[in-house]
């Protein structure tokens, strides 16, 4: 699967294998957490906009502040 979206298989397993991305895990869960996201996908926009209806018309009118 990697492969098919253009990552090196083997740099993938390593990378799962060495644990490394614990790190970023916790790290994005509690910027979702102090959002208060309950689901994904959600979008912050300028770390204070929350959106979680997600379509087209509703992410633009949500960017412009309108």
């Amino acid at each position: 699967m990697a492969d098919s979206i253009g990552l090196a298989p083997e740099l993938l397993l390593s990378r799962l294998d060495s644990d490394g991305g614990n790190a970023e895990v916790e790290h994005n869960l509690a910027q979702g957490n102090s959002y208060h996201l309950d689901a994904v996908p959600g979008i912050i926009f300028d770390g204070w906009v929350k959106v979680t209806e997600l379509s087209q018309e509703n992410l633009e009118k949500s960017s412009t502040g309108c």
